[in-house]
């Protein structure tokens, strides 16, 4: 069975060679970490909310490849979107695009989206290969 809780220092490697795996490259700030851990403690995956201009991103959510397909970026999503509500994210590629969708994402503008988001985005030199898009949690109050 998985459960969340909040990241622990031990925890902090493994989800930076989770965030590698994903090309996230460094995963540098842990401040608002939440973990995936299976029965015997083992992180499974994550999710990290960064604070910008007063509005809450998903800024990564990632699953152990082994692990994908459980429903555990779901339970995460479906966690920090009940704590942060008009939660943000930019999803990467069409398979992230289908994914938030399903948990309650729908596009926005990129001018609704932060400025250090949008940069993060507009210098990344995978841009093209990526096709990011902005999306905001509507809750279904």
């Amino acid at each position: 069975m998985i459960r969340l809780r909040r990241l622990e220092k031990a925890d902090i490697p493994v989800v930076v060679a989770l965030g590698e795996q994903v090309d996230m490259g460094g995963i540098d700030e842990f401040s608002d970490v939440m973990v995936a851990v299976d029965d015997a403690d083992e992180l499974v995956g994550f999710l990290r909310i960064c604070i910008v201009d007063d509005v809450a991103y998903v800024n990564p959510v990632v699953v152990a490849q082994e692990h994908r397909g459980e429903g555990i970026g779901r339970l995460l999503m479906r966690e920090a979107s009940g704590r942060f509500p008009g939660l943000q994210l930019v999803a990467r590629g069409d398979l992230a695009r289908g994914f938030y969708a399903t948990v309650g994402f729908w596009e926005v503008s990129w001018e609704d989206i932060a400025d250090d988001i949008v940069d993060q985005c507009r210098y990344c030199p995978n841009l093209e290969e990526c096709d990011p898009m902005p999306m905001r949690y509507l809750s279904e109050e």
